[in-house]
């Protein structure tokens, strides 16, 4: 059974003849498995979790199906729809679904687009109104692929990256208006081996679409895209083809937007646009060198990232608009490369490699960057997949007695949420998602194969009553469906509370209100629920 973790919340009554002290409410986190989609030891490897029209949607394997569309209501997971139903013989009776594989989910004018793939159309663009799905269009005609994909909203319009090619790749931009679609315009000439332009990084920034792309003479450089037309806003690195800039990392700070390009007199550094103009921010790293700034995050009316200035190794920059500066030399003997940079409890926390505690949780708090917590004093915990839920910060981390699982930290100080494969052994959680009052992910709970949908569910826990019924006591209490309770008691609060109950399986799943009512025992008594 998987452990409630955080520290462990008990409530207590006491009960003085009529007076009856009620505590105060509080909150519990309980870890289950959603529904083992795919039955045995092979997992359903669910991924692409995104919340749409009061579900989460997501991509899942089963034997019958293959990859499909699946949907979880906070209640039970079904089958939205079995996009490409064609079958292969297994041998042996046995019949296995085929995929469709859908991702890249964006929600435009109320419906959910993606791309998904059956054998008569190939992979196309789909959309789903919370009941139907329905292909929307085939840009490339028959059985040929578009592979839609970067889905970003501008104005009344959806646009994305596709394929038309029929006899060679054709990669361009492309927009949905609710009715049609239609290329934005031809960046690359339907000359040569490839007619592509492969358009990437799709960014909105000032109503205008940012993105990288090869017009087959400038190489791949910054475009910008308005409705239905298309303009190379800077060749940032002159030169033929061969001599690209390949902008990406786009984000937005103040009025601008940052990003990282290349050049062959400063290398990669940090770059901005207005939307017009189009300048270089600082040579960090003086001459051809690279500073490589990665993991863009505005933070305190500031820009923070990873950069190497060639003195202090990859360590922790700030930009604030006019003024560059090392915020922390984290790492005195080497590289720290601050990652995963995450804005939380008024301080930024990212996962960072000191040379002394390996690689661990660090925060900085506007003044100071220091380490939150060595949790593998043997090793490195590795943090990552940072996600804010519930006035926590959500990690997954390594120790030598968890393996790869789910912690948090309230700003300070951090706690191990679940031990999904119990002991060591990892459960690798991946693809969170904040849905409702829960945290939704991918897990497996044998370390290897088992990968199922797992939630994370905050759930209020109170005991609500207490009541007086011949000469036995009712004690009703809220708590989350799917959890075994227990009822103590106990002559003082601070005493050795003893089992009234057996385990209470609660039926169901989610948050549910519980009635007990085999108290005999009326006095001055303290009572407490609990969850082993």
């Amino acid at each position: 059974m998987h452990t409630l973790l955080l520290p462990r919340l008990t409530f207590a009554l006491a009960v003085f003849a009529a007076v009856i002290v009620l505590p105060a409410g509080g909150q519990i986190l309980a870890d289950r498995l959603i529904t083992d989609l795919n039955p045995g030891t092979s997992g359903s490897y669910p991924t692409n979790f995104y919340v749409y029209n009061g579900s989460l949607v997501f991509s899942a394997y089963t034997t019958n199906y293959g990859r499909e569309l699946w949907k979880f209501d906070g209640t039970s997971v079904t089958l939205i729809s079995n996009i490409n139903s064609t079958v292969t013989d297994a041998g042996g009776g046995v019949y296995v679904g085929n995929d469709s594989s859908p991702g890249g989910f964006a929600i435009y004018r109320n419906l959910l687009y993606f791309s998904a793939y059956e054998p008569t159309n190939g992979d196309e663009l789909y959309c789903y109104d919370g009941t139907n799905v329905s292909r929307v269009t085939d840009i490339n005609p028959g059985s040929g692929n578009s592979f839609p994909q970067q889905l970003t909203i501008m104005g009344n319009e959806l646009f994305f990256s596709a394929n038309s090619g029929t006899s060679k790749a054709n990669y361009e931009l492309w927009t949905y208006n609710g009715t049609s679609a239609s290329q934005v315009t031809n960046i690359y000439p339907d000359s040569g081996s490839d007619f592509s332009s492969y358009p990437s990084g799709i960014s909105l920034f000032n109503n205008a679409l940012y993105f990288m792309a090869d017009d087959g003479t400038h190489g791949y450089e910054l475009w910008k895209a308005a409705s239905m037309s298309a303009v190379l806003l800077a060749d940032i690195n002159p030169g033929n083809e061969g001599n690209s800039s390949y902008p990406e990392g786009f984000t937005v700070f103040g009025n601008k937007l940052y990003f990282e390009a290349y050049t062959s007199a400063a290398g990669y550094e940090l770059w901005q646009t207005d939307g017009t103009n189009v300048s270089g921010v600082a040579d960090l790293n003086p001459g051809s060198n690279s500073s490589y700034p990665q993991y863009l995050t505005v933070f305190r009316n500031a820009l923070y990232f990873q950069a190497n200035d060639g003195t202090n190794g990859y360590e922790l920059w700030r930009y604030n608009g006019s003024t560059m500066m090392l915020v922390s030399n984290i790492n005195l003997t080497g590289d720290s490369f601050p990652q995963y940079l995450t804005v939380f409890s008024n301080q930024l926390f990212f996962a960072a490699n000191d040379g002394i505690h390996g690689w661990e949780l660090w925060k900085y708090d506007g003044t100071n960057a220091s380490l939150v917590a060595d949790l593998n004093p043997v090793g490195d915990s590795f943090p990552e997949k940072f996600t804010v839920f519930s006035n926590a910060l959500y990690f997954v981390a390594n120790t030598s007695d968890t393996g790869y699982e789910w912690w948090k930290c309230d700003g300070n100080n951090v706690t191990l949420v679940a031990d999904i494969n119990a002991g060591s052994g990892n459960s690798y959680p991946q693809a969170p998602a904040v849905y409702k009052n829960s945290l939704c992910f991918s897990a497996t709970d044998d370390g290897v194969s088992n990968w199922e949908p797992w939630i994370i569910w905050l759930a209020p826990f109170q005991i609500t009553a207490i009541s007086q019924l011949g000469g036995d006591l009712r004690l009703t209490w809220k708590t989350v469906g799917g959890r075994t309770n227990i009822v103590q008691s106990s002559d003082t609060i601070n005493g050795i509370f003893t089992n009234l109950s057996e385990s209470i399986l609660i039926p169901g799943s989610g948050e549910t209100m519980v009635n007990y009512t085999n108290i005999i025992d009326i006095g001055t008594r303290f009572y407490r629920v609990v969850q082993p």
